[in-house]
């Protein structure tokens, strides 16, 4: 029965970092997705690039 428990916590633990980033990534694409190379802004393409970097680091 401990099994079910700790794989029940994990799945729960790994849920809610997968949601974080999600989040993270909406809020960004949200604010910066309409930008252009053309005044220096980001595009969706170095926003994903910017949430894989900070999802690597922890």
């Amino acid at each position: 029965h401990d099994y079910f428990r700790v794989l029940y916590r994990q799945i729960q633990e790994q849920s809610k970092q997968l949601i974080t980033s999600f989040l993270r990534l909406f809020h960004l694409l949200d604010k910066n997705g309409r930008k252009s190379h053309r005044y220096r802004k980001k595009t969706v393409f170095d926003i994903l690039g910017t949430a894989y970097e900070q999802y690597i680091e922890k």
